[in-house]
């Protein structure tokens, strides 16, 4: 997939029928899709969505029921969504940033849940360590990053607050950051030595063999074409039906093409771009020895990681929701940015070839807070959604908040603020649109504004890095 590549939606174009066209991290290894339903299939549980989300669901369910008949249907292939396009990285991070979670729910509430988003941190750790995952893991730690004055209190407040509820946030001057990576851009920053990065779509294929193995059924190529809910709900794709009677929806951004959340989550597409691997010599001139992930403090961030094969992945400038809930996996103009924005971060990198670009939607709710909990005419189907952009750990954690749910269990987990919780009803079209394109555009301007001694290029985007 080069630069060039012409821009195609979801739904149609040359990339829609190759799974592995659709990220880097989706066109490595090997993968033989399972063969799509085929008949009429009875199960205990069905679960829709074949991602981290579901696959965390069907490890959970099996481990506290093993002899429990668990069906699970992905429309494509495992990790085709979000879960195979996304970063990679694992963190701990829900809302905004700790000050405003701790704003908005006070400093218990906001510890409780932070202790759980650390234990989705750690419980990926497990998984690859206890079960031998090969997906390329390496805990690595994250960093935060100033690029402009204005947000160097910003961060200074939130490590304080952070250490006032228990986490190990460490404050880092240009120095401290320097140890980490070089560039001229980063004035300061805090690092956030708990948590890893991956390779998702790997992580994916080996959470599959492992419920697999646990007695999980998997159909993949398996779009669902219609649910009827009931005491018995009866889940349609073209070829087949699963009737159960638990239904577990693991679809999050996708959700509403099943008629589901449409008025609580919307899909917002954010896009990567990943260049040739790098040298020797210009990873020492980059100064990323120890493989830190890095993140900008701005409200429309970027994100650089390593791959395993020393690529940099650099995400975000731009988020993006398109008229109607559309879909639409590449946007040229953010992927020119992206790959000008690299350049402006380390100058030394500027005849870098980039190899790669893709796209992938996000559940975004107005709050920035994910939902997790149980609907339907009969109270029986289950979902975990809305993760805004900081799903690979807690959606990879998620399964354990719906096994409590389906087992009627109550327990910690069951208690965090997101767990029954409705998010804020979003407009109707075209209001939806016209407001969030305002509040992305609000977003922007506050970023510019912060780094407004940057001369701008035809994309609006600073030639410096702001």
């Amino acid at each position: 997939m080069s630069q060039d590549d012409p821009t195609t939606t979801e739904e149609q174009g040359p990339l829609a029928d190759d799974f592995r066209l659709k990220s880097f991290w989706l066109e490595g290894g090997t993968h033989q899709p399972a063969e799509p339903l085929q008949g009429e299939r009875r199960a205990d549980v069905v679960i829709v969505g074949g991602g981290f989300t579901g696959l965390s669901a069907a490890y959970f369910l099996k481990r506290q029921s093993p002899g429990l008949d668990v069906v699970l249907l992905e429309s494509d292939v495992i990790g085709y969504g979000a879960s195979g396009r996304n970063g990679g990285f694992i963190m701990p991070l829900l809302g905004w940033n700790i000050p405003d979670v701790h704003k908005q729910l006070g400093p218990e509430r906001t510890r409780s849940a932070y202790e759980f988003m650390y234990q989705a941190v750690d419980h990926v750790d497990q998984m690859v360590t206890e079960h031998r995952f090969a997906c390329d893991y390496e805990r690595t730690g994250y960093l935060m990053l100033a690029v402009n004055e204005a947000r160097l209190p910003d961060i200074e407040h939130e490590v304080n607050l952070a250490r006032e509820l228990g986490f190990d946030y460490q404050l880092l001057d240009r120095a401290g950051v320097a140890e980490h990576v070089r560039s001229e851009a980063f004035l300061g920053g805090f690092h956030d030595p708990r948590c890893a990065m991956f390779n998702p779509a790997l992580y994916c294929r080996e959470m599959a063999r492992l419920v697999r193995e646990m007695g999980v059924t998997i159909h993949e190529r398996s779009a669902v074409t219609r649910i009827d809910e009931g005491e018995q709900v009866a889940v349609h794709t073209a070829a087949g039906t699963v009737t159960a009677p638990k239904l577990v929806l693991a679809t999050n951004a996708y959700s509403r093409r099943l008629g589901y959340f449409n008025s609580r989550v919307m899909p917002v597409f954010t896009f990567i771009v990943l260049t040739e691997p790098l040298t020797e010599e210009q990873l020492r001139a980059v100064g990323w020895q120890r493989r830190t992930s890095l993140e900008t403090a701005r409200n429309l961030i970027h994100y650089f990681r390593l791959t395993h094969d020393n690529r940099i992945a650099i995400g975000g400038e731009d988020a993006q929701y398109y008229f109607g809930a559309r879909f639409k996996d590449r946007d040229e103009r953010v992927f020119r940015r992206l790959r000008r924005r690299l350049v402006q971060f380390f100058p030394s990198l500027k005849e870098i070839r980039f190899t790669h670009a893709w796209g992938g939607p996000i559940g975004f709710t107005l709050d920035f807070f994910p939902t997790m909990g149980v609907t339907g005419r009969h109270h029986n189907v289950y979902y975990s959604l809305g993760y805004c952009g900081h799903g690979v750990s807690i959606a990879n954690y998620a399964g354990a908040v719906i096994s409590d749910l389906v087992f009627e269990q109550e327990t910690e987990r069951t208690n965090l603020f997101f767990v029954h919780r409705k998010p804020f009803p979003l407009p109707p079209e075209p209001l939806r649109w016209l407001c969030t394109h305002a509040y992305r555009r609000s977003l922007q301007l506050q970023d510019w504004w912060h780094g407004r001694s940057a001369p701008v290029d035809r994309d609006g985007a600073p030639l410096q890095a702001s």
